[in-house]
């Protein structure tokens, strides 16, 4: 199934918020690929201090607590 992911990241105290669309077999796949997602802004951002803001999912679900636990 495919999904729509809306992510914001405070990096450096900076908000930014990015979209992606995603393929994933079963909802439980979620949090990990975003957590993924977040491991490769922040290397391409140079480690900066980053904090997940909010993680929505098709436009409605909020993950944002899930993944943060997902990502610790």
């Amino acid at each position: 199934m495919k999904v729509l992911v809306d992510l914001v990241l405070s990096i450096d105290g900076i908000h930014m918020r990015k979209g992606g669309e995603f393929d994933v077999r079963k909802r439980s796949d979620i949090p990990l690929l975003i957590c993924r997602w977040i491991n490769q802004i922040k290397m391409d951002t140079g480690y900066r201090d980053t904090e997940i803001v909010s993680v929505h999912l098709d436009g409605s679900e909020d993950l944002t607590e899930e993944v943060r636990l997902t990502c610790r």
